[in-house]
């Protein structure tokens, strides 16, 4: 286990895998992101594909999609892979929404792939994110986290009957 900062946790398994964290780390300190710190994130490098995790600071303490999870598959037969989504316990099988990141079937360096991640990583993280919340008197009894705009669900607390209805009031998280 490592602790650098960005991406801290299991070691690179392969130099293509070094290569790509490298580039990644260097990426990530560049970010505005309100809140959002390296501890955040985390690597994962047990299974194939090479995990790297970043948890959004405005969901903290939500249950759901409350992190941003991207995997690097170093070498496939259809090429270096890249695939990233919002995700929660579950590994990259959340099926997100049509801004999830999948690269396939392209031939480049893992600099190449780490400067994509990087991207789509900082440009989730930069995304409006709102509460609808459900109220019986002051207290919320119902909430729904979500990209701004009609966007993917994230969290969910509450009735599923009662957040049928229009909410009774909009808090932006970020």
């Amino acid at each position: 286990m490592t602790d650098v900062g960005w991406f801290g946790g299991s070691e690179p398994r392969s130099d293509d895998e070094d290569r790509f964290l490298k580039h990644l780390r260097v990426r990530a300190s560049g970010w505005s992101v309100a809140g959002l710190l390296p501890e955040a994130s985390g690597c994962l490098a047990v299974l194939t594909p090479l995990i790297v995790t970043v948890s959004h600071p405005a969901l903290e303490g939500s249950f759901g999609l409350t992190e941003l999870q991207v995997g690097y598959w170093s070498a496939t037969s259809w090429g270096l892979k890249l695939e990233g989504e919002w995700g929660d316990g579950s590994l990259l099988d959340n099926g997100g929404d049509d801004t999830d990141l999948h690269v396939q079937g392209v031939q480049e360096d893992p600099e190449f792939f780490a400067a994509l991640a990087a991207d789509w990583l900082e440009a989730q993280l930069l995304r409006p994110v709102e509460r609808a919340e459900w109220l019986k008197g002051a207290r919320v009894v119902a909430y729904r986290v979500r990209l701004a705009g009609g966007g993917q669900t994230l969290a969910t607390q509450g009735s599923w009957l009662r957040t049928r209805r229009s909410p009774n009031r909009t808090v932006a998280l970020s």
